[in-house]
């Protein structure tokens, strides 16, 4: 890893060993750089890996805006997620716990209907009464007028 190698497939190829030997050497490694790093260290490294991420997903978001293929598109906006998952966890925000307490408060339309006639003061089921006479005198044609006009004339 201090040669450049950063994930564990490279120092597979680079050293001919196995995955998982690979991954538990990088493991150990990483857990010895942990213990050793000044704290100032550890902001500097969390710091480019989140700027690292940052520039994936802002190029990713940019080629999927572009991108006329529907496969390939959802495949970048997964690219979106995963680096935007990556940074909240180097800024911790994925062990932060959000408690949200609210109240949700339902009227279904017949306590609205009985409110309004308790306010206006009118007797309950006036406004049903109320709209029922409104759609009769909506919907009733009008009736044919003939308009005429007499003239004088002989």
């Amino acid at each position: 890893m201090g040669r450049g190698v950063e994930s564990v497939t490279e120092m597979e190829r680079v050293t001919g060993l196995g995955y998982p030997t690979c991954r538990k050497y990088m493991d150990l490694v990483q857990e010895k750089w942990s213990e050793t790093m000044s704290r100032e260290e550890q902001q500097w490294r969390r710091e480019k890996l989140f700027n690292e991420a940052d520039r994936v997903a802002r190029e990713a978001w940019n080629q999927a805006l572009v991108c006329d293929h529907p496969g390939q598109k959802a495949s970048l906006l997964k690219v979106v997620l995963t680096a935007n998952q990556r940074k909240s966890s180097l800024c911790g925000l994925d062990q932060i716990e959000i408690n949200v307490n609210s109240k949700i408060e339902t009227n279904t339309t017949i306590d609205v209907v009985s409110q309004v006639e308790e306010d206006l003061q009118l007797r309950p089921g006036a406004l049903e009464d109320l709209g029922r006479q409104a759609a009769l005198l909506f919907s009733q044609k009008p009736d044919p007028v003939v308009e005429a006009e007499v003239v004088n004339g002989d």
